[in-house]
């Protein structure tokens, strides 16, 4: 009663596809019983004249009708199914009665059996319990008119009630069984009708996140691409003031190194923005792990050596076949150590230790560990700096650093919270059966391309481009914590 219409009119098709196939086994069923009971007639009383035999083949005839149209269902309507169905049934068992008008006591108790098997053959098709159970009472009256009017069992009035009792008890089971599978078929059409609901509304939610996830990192490019441009070139006056006047650069010092650090979480905006639209690619090349974890950690070491701050790089066994992007490798050991500045005593000892183990499935990953010993009391150094605060959830540099841990195939992983150590864990796959179309960058470096472009000024990205490659703006992330904990060390 809670159904809708249209589920209504799609579970009515439904039975009427389900009745279109049951024509096919009722098919076989009321040949059966119509030759079945030819030759037991036959069989017993062969000189018999007056059984009407050809009726039994009349059925034969009209369930073979039935199966032409079974092959051709897809062509027939549901209101030709319908009665077609109750036709077959319902003449099998008037043919019986027919046929038992005329035959000999001995075929009576032969054809009660035949109709508790056109009865069961019931089963075959999906009706309504009011026409399931006049189809099922026309059996019967045919079956009895059959018996008490023909030379069946006379006046055995005894055999005749018991017969059928047997009849009328399997009528009973069946309209129940029928009801039974008409209320089970009902129950799972409608789950499946509200799961497609369901699916329907999920895929169009997610369609809708995915539409709104595009729009809003195609946001972020465009934003980045209009802010990183005033500000390259804001960068840009600030240091040629300082180089033609030098006067002037103790005081445009902290204005040249906040536009750094604005730059640099452009840039990290905007990688992070080209990595969700499936715009980043890698300049994959194989690497010796070691090598190119001493060069950056002799960089930060000479950066953090003024605050008197040690740093520490221990090389065990690591994978030789080691695929990365150098650049993007050097930015998440640079975020790995600042976030290792940020929440490490001024006293503690930084170690970077470097690996291997072993990953699902036996697969060899490379390990690098970035870890210190946990302070009494929790330190955040960006605590009192509210401009570069993140308002919730992680920062755009540590977003940054996961999204290309996950691009090289890896995973970048903090210590929880109860661990004795502060440490990030970054594991890297070996091999290069990680690495797709999807992830290389196939390009020549000497062709020019718009995709990753943050703005058009050549002059620009020039600068733009030799700034990036200074040591000052690469490390600035762990410069900045330990110029953070050489002021807590001064005072």
């Amino acid at each position: 009663m809670h159904w809708n219409q249209d589920d209504r009119q799609a579970f009515a098709a439904e039975l009427a596809r389900a009745n279109a196939e049951a024509l096919r086994p009722w098919t076989v069923v009321a040949s059966a019983l119509s030759l079945a009971l030819v030759l037991v007639a036959l069989g017993l009383a062969p000189a018999h004249v007056g059984v009407p035999y050809g009726p039994a083949v009349a059925l034969v005839a009209v369930a073979t009708a039935g199966l032409a149209l079974a092959s051709f269902r897809q062509a027939v309507s549901a209101a030709v199914i319908g009665p077609l169905s109750v036709g077959l049934v319902v003449s099998s068992g008037l043919i019986l009665g027919w046929v038992l008008l005329g035959a000999p006591a001995a075929v009576a108790p032969v054809a009660g059996g035949f109709l508790m098997v056109a009865l069961a053959g019931g089963l075959l098709f999906s009706w309504d319990l009011p026409l399931a159970i006049g189809v099922q009472a026309a059996l019967l009256v045919g079956w009895l008119l059959g018996v008490t009017a023909g030379p069946g069992w006379g006046a055995d009035t005894g055999q005749l009630v018991a017969c059928s009792a047997l009849l009328i008890g399997a009528q009973t089971v069946s309209l129940v069984a029928q009801r039974q599978r008409r209320v089970e078929r009902a129950e799972g059409f409608h789950q499946l009708r509200e799961a497609a609901r369901v699916t329907r509304v999920v895929d169009e939610v997610r369609a809708s996140q995915h539409a709104t996830a595009q729009a809003r990192d195609r946001l972020f490019s465009d934003v980045t691409n209009g802010l990183r441009e005033p500000v390259v070139r804001l960068l840009r006056a600030v240091r040629d003031q300082m180089d033609t006047e030098p006067e002037t650069a103790s005081r445009l010092a902290p204005t040249w190194s906040k536009g750094l650090r604005l730059l640099r979480k452009l840039d990290d905006v905007g990688t992070l923005a080209l990595y969700h639209r499936g715009h980043l690619r890698l300049r994959v090349r194989r690497v010796q792990l070691g090598q190119e974890l001493r060069r950056v950690v002799e960089l930060a070491q000479e950066a953090m050596a003024p605050s008197g701050l040690s740093l520490d790089l221990v090389v065990d066994e690591v994978p030789e076949d080691l695929h990365v992007d150098p650049e993007r490798l050097e930015r998440v050991l640079v975020v790995m150590l600042a976030e290792a500045l940020r929440a490490c005593p001024p006293d503690a000892d930084v170690q970077v230790e470097v690996g291997q183990e072993q990953g699902a499935g036996g697969v060899v990953m490379a390990r690098i560990e970035v870890w210190c010993d946990k302070p009494e009391a929790p330190v955040d150094r960006a605590a009192g700096d509210d401009f570069w605060r993140e308002p919730e959830g992680a920062s755009i540099e540590v977003r940054l650093a996961h999204a290309l841990a996950e691009f090289h195939g890896g995973r970048l992983v903090q210590a929880p919270p109860e661990a004795n150590t502060l440490s990030w864990v970054l594991s890297l796959r070996a091999g290069t059966q990680h690495l797709t179309d999807a992830t290389i960058d196939r390009r020549v470096r000497a062709v020019d391309s718009d995709r990753g472009r943050r703005f058009e000024d050549r002059a620009g990205m020039t600068w733009a481009a030799d700034l990036a490659a200074t040591d000052e703006y690469r490390l600035l992330d762990v410069q900045v914590m330990a110029e953070a904990i050489g002021r807590e060390l001064d005072g």
